[in-house]
């Protein structure tokens, strides 16, 4: 399965929250060394970081039925932080916002096929 690098960002700080999630487990390492190049890229250049946030991808593989699982959770639970993110946010903001959720719902609804 791939990931638009902003989306698997979103993925993997929801599983963060998530206690023993097999999907986070297995992603350490790749997460851990993307989110350092993507501190160092926003400290030193932020074209530089926007590019990877929106162009570029992650790819997890094949999921496990309880990764797959663990997936859906994470990103249902995102769709709702950003759905009530929206109801206090700015015109500017709300579009972005809803833009993003618009996006991860049809991650979810994939996930779900």
């Amino acid at each position: 399965m791939k990931l638009d690098v902003w989306e698997y960002v979103r993925l993997m700080v929801a599983l963060e929250g998530m206690p023993r999630s097999l999907l986070l487990a297995r992603e350490k390492d790749a997460w851990q060394e993307l989110d350092q190049e993507l501190s160092r890229l926003a400290e030193d250049d932020y074209t530089a970081y926007s590019d990877m946030m929106l162009n570029a991808t992650a790819d997890l593989g094949e999921l496990s039925p309880a990764e797959r699982g663990e997936a859906k959770a994470a990103l249902s639970s995102v769709i709702d932080e950003l759905r009530q993110a929206e109801v206090g946010a700015d015109t500017e903001l709300r579009q972005a916002l809803s833009l993003e959720r618009k996006a991860l719902a049809k991650r979810l609804k994939a996930l779900a096929a």
